[in-house]
């Protein structure tokens, strides 16, 4: 008998947020950030993400969002209005309609979680503000539990919400470190580039759904 044949029928699908969701782009909030202190947007895209630890310390609850203001300010030497600074750092993202349909799909046969590295701002104002948020049976977020991808402890807190073993899950991310840390872990787990692909892969594994196109 082969393995393939005695797999654990899936009973629900972990998903990330950014670049799964909604797909998100740093660029737009470095040039809306050039406008208001001058740098240069790679400048910016340098001292505030590429080669600085400020946004993975908001992310990961060690650092607040009033810090986080001020950290970027000091970084830049520019002291942002709070509430210009929020509208260039809030839009980066765009609905991804294929996976928010797929969700839907998704809801009627199955438990659905979220983890996503996130921060507070991106949570309160993106995430929770996102359609298909009320779907979700268990959401994680990094900077609550001060804990980022791919820590094993994120994935036990979304099963135990969920209500589902690691065996009867399957994991959608586009980082394949976290990819790898929800295999270790017993979860089926799907590295995201296209929806074709995944649509594919979620068929292979038996999970059922009809496309809402």
């Amino acid at each position: 008998m082969s393995a393939e044949c005695c797999r654990p029928e899936i009973q629900g699908l972990i998903f990330d947020f950014g670049n799964v969701i909604y797909r998100f782009d740093h660029e737009r909030c470095t040039a809306a950030l050039s406008r208001l202190c001058g740098l240069e947007s790679d400048e910016i895209r340098r001292r505030l993400f590429s080669e600085s630890d400020i946004e993975w310390d908001y992310m990961a609850g060690n650092l607040g969002s009033d810090g986080f203001l001020e950290q970027c300010s000091q970084a830049c030497g520019y002291a942002f209005d709070r509430n210009a600074f929020l509208d260039a750092y809030l839009d980066i993202f765009t609905p991804q309609r294929d996976i928010l349909d797929l969700i839907r799909a998704l809801k009627p046969h199955y438990k659905l979680g979220l983890i996503s590295d996130t921060a507070e701002w991106h949570f309160e104002q993106v995430i929770q503000k996102c359609e298909v948020y009320p779907l979700f049976d268990a959401v994680v977020a990094s900077y609550l539990e001060r804990r980022m991808k791919p820590d094993y402890e994120l994935f036990h807190t979304c099963l135990r919400g969920m209500g589902v073993k690691p065996e009867a899950c399957v994991f959608i991310d586009d980082v394949p470190k976290h990819i790898a840390g929800a295999r270790a872990m017993g979860l089926h787990a799907h590295t995201y580039r296209t929806y074709t692909a995944l649509e594919a892969e979620l068929h292979r594994l038996g999970v059922r759904f009809t496309p809402q196109r």
